[in-house]
């Protein structure tokens, strides 16, 4: 609904360090500290309401989900239960994991990182309030402020660490801390007083309280609605929503609108249950989609954030109130309790990476679409994204010390080159894989956020096979409409000659920069005297082929016809690509391959992406191993007799 939702994450890292350090500086001044009784706290606070929601989610994932889901949402269980969700999910966000809107517990990285901040922080500050007391707002500002520089710095390099992981959130946490601590006046002894008393007498001023908490409420609200996802986060913006939180929480007194805006009776009930409301709300949107095929309404959404606050109410009062107020536990029957819940949660979700997501539990029908989900190469790890020392016996397959035939590509080509061996298997011509996943398969070409590793490995390939003497063939499979065309700025490719075009608003000569790289790479196969097979854009549909068969059986629409892709909107949208491949396929030593002809029907209205109730896709655009076999036995007939598949392919290219 809003753009930048995640933007609250770092308003309630602020609220977290502020509430939390500002219980732990009056117990340490008054001598009341003590860490046992902190964590009883913690557990008392954290523990009960995520058990629940836990333990209620199980049933609702084994009824709703693909064995692989299940799978992974069984090692969820264990990474949430170890405070290690962040690091759990930083894993799960490469180029092949599932989709983070069918993840139940994602969201609970955020609470893993708190925790994590939380195990050694009230120790860090008692020691520097016992023996450092003068520094402590110097102290804890220098690593604030080395948090948000690591931050700034490491989104260009691993963004998605830097989103997920402790050390570039600290600073968020550490930003309230300071805010407690100054409110306090704690650690300003070592600036100049009479500056910090005309600066305390100001910002007392009314007048300056009303403009300072609204500033700090706009600061918070526009980064909500205008942050786009891609936007590298955190770094020096998040300042921005930091900076309103903490602005909010220092001057939204009473008297100023700001403070008669938060106090509403509505926006106080909510921040009651706010807790609960965050835990249930991912859950039961995940599940409502895991069981619509075609996706959840607007209404549907609304319906389903009235349910998460419906839960979330219930949550609060009958868990969450009588655990931290009412059950009076001895500390070791609370901490003994959390610790068995705990466990046996992890004992659960052990068994379900075991035993694979238990695919025992679905109907014949469901495994079919299962085994299609699954249905992948299993040399894909092993082919995928490493430069090699040397090419010489790097994922090479069959007899390759004769005829071999590269196939060079991104990770469109894994499940064709996977195929293609197998079809090759006994025959006198070998086979070798080049992919790097993600990008083209040419050196020549950059992004804005330039994949430089994989540009390594296309220019060691690309030499390679202009060497060798036993390559005399080169497959090319790729994703070549999100390549060719550009609709992110972040997204657009040009050649290293012209990287002014990245942005994407000069198109016609984008096309020409990326069509002389092309011509560069092809024409220097070309003259060393191999052959080009280029396989032309495949089908892409709008869905998850294999969820959303799955959930059609679910949800009890058995005779739900998948949504249809006409070979009209699949040319349409490859259409740029399309051009550039023809210019490339009217060369002589040039053949080419329309996965259309064997997925699309020329004459009716839809390409294909399941036949006899197998999914063709593993995803909604990568062909698994089903899929791949139609377009790999077409490619070694063309291996075999030249040209009749690239004949059979004419009514397709009429169509384009």
């Amino acid at each position: 609904m809003f753009s930048g939702g995640f933007v609250g994450v770092d308003v309630f890292f602020v609220i977290s360090g502020y509430l939390i350090t500002r219980i732990l500086a009056d117990e340490i001044a008054e001598g009341r500290f003590s860490l046992l009784k902190f964590y009883e706290r913690r557990v008392r606070r954290i523990a009960p309401a995520l058990i629940l929601v836990m333990v209620v989610s199980i049933p609702f994932a084994w009824f709703t989900m693909l064995p692989e889901e299940f799978r992974d949402f069984g090692q969820s269980l264990v990474a949430v239960n170890l405070f290690l969700s962040n690091v759990f999910f930083l894993g799960e966000s490469g180029y092949f994991e599932g989709a983070a809107e069918y993840k139940p517990f994602l969201h609970t990285w955020s609470l893993a990182v708190e925790e994590q901040f939380y195990l050694l922080f009230p120790l860090i500050l008692f020691a520097i309030w016992r023996f450092a007391r003068r520094y402590i707002m110097a102290i804890l500002g220098v690593v604030a402020l080395a948090s948000l520089i690591w931050a700034e710095y490491n989104w260009r390099h691993d963004p998605n660490a830097t989103f997920y992981l402790l050390p570039s959130r600290a600073w968020e946490l550490l930003a309230g801390a300071l805010l407690a601590l100054g409110m306090r006046n704690q650690g300003l002894e070592t600036v100049h007083p009479p500056l910090i008393a005309r600066l305390h007498h100001l910002m007392m001023r009314r007048d300056v309280r009303q403009v300072l908490s609204m500033a700090g409420l706009v600061m918070i609200i526009t980064p909500v609605l205008v942050i786009e996802h891609f936007i590298p986060w955190p770094g020096l913006l998040t300042l921005i929503p930091v900076s309103g939180a903490m602005l909010v929480i220092g001057f939204a007194r009473d008297g100023t609108w700001a403070y008669r805006i938060l106090t509403q009776p509505y926006f106080v009930g909510i921040g009651l249950i706010s807790y609960s409301a965050y835990l249930w709300h991912q859950p039961v949107f995940v599940f409502a989609r895991l069981l619509s095929p075609d996706g959840v309404s607007t209404k549907g959404y609304i319906v389903l954030t009235l349910l998460s606050l419906g839960l979330a109410y219930l949550t609060w009062r009958y868990v969450e109130q009588p655990f931290r107020k009412g059950l009076k536990l001895p500390k070791y029957q609370l901490f003994a309790g959390a610790a068995a819940c705990a466990a046996s949660l992890v004992a659960v979700g052990m068994a379900l990476h075991v035993t694979g997501g238990l695919p025992q539990r679905l109907s014949a029908e469901e495994r079919m679409i299962s085994a299609g989900n699954e249905y992948t190469s299993p040399y894909g790890k092993d082919c995928l994204n490493q430069i090699p020392t040397s090419f010489d016996s790097y994922c090479r397959f069959g007899d390759t010390s004769g005829r071999t035939v590269a196939v060079v590509g991104d990770s469109m080509s894994t499940e064709v080159s996977w195929k293609l061996a197998e079809h090759l298997t006994g025959q006198p011509i070998g086979m070798q894989q080049f992919t790097w996943t993600g990008c083209p398969p040419f050196a020549g070409l950059i992004r804005r956020e330039d994949p430089e590793p994989c540009a390594q490995f296309h220019t060691k390939a690309h030499q390679y096979i202009l060497e060798s003497k036993t390559i005399d063939t080169i497959i090319v499979v790729s994703n070549w409409a999100d390549y060719f065309s550009c609709p992110e700025a972040r997204q657009c490719y040009t050649s290293a000659e012209r990287p002014e075009l990245v942005r994407g608003r000069r198109e016609p000569e984008r096309e020409v920069a990326i069509a002389a790289v092309m011509d560069r790479e092809f024409d220097a196969y070309l003259k060393a005297g191999k052959t080009i097979i280029l396989v032309y854009p495949i089908p892409q549909m709008s869905h998850h082929v294999p969820r959303y068969m799955f959930s059609s059986i679910k949800s009890a629409r058995r005779n739900h016809d998948l949504p249809n892709l006409s070979l009209e909107d699949h040319l349409k949208r490859t259409q740029v690509a399309r051009n550039l491949l023809d210019r490339q396929s009217a060369k002589a030593g040039v053949m080419y391959y329309d996965p259309a002809h064997a997925l699309c029907s020329v004459t009716a209205s839809g390409c294909a992406s399941e036949k006899g109730g197998k999914p063709l896709y593993y995803d909604n655009l990568h062909l698994n191993g089903y899929g791949a076999d139609f377009l790999s036995s077409d490619i070694v007939r063309m291996l075999g007799v030249g040209l009749s598949v690239q004949v059979a392919t004419q009514e397709v290219r009429k169509k384009a």
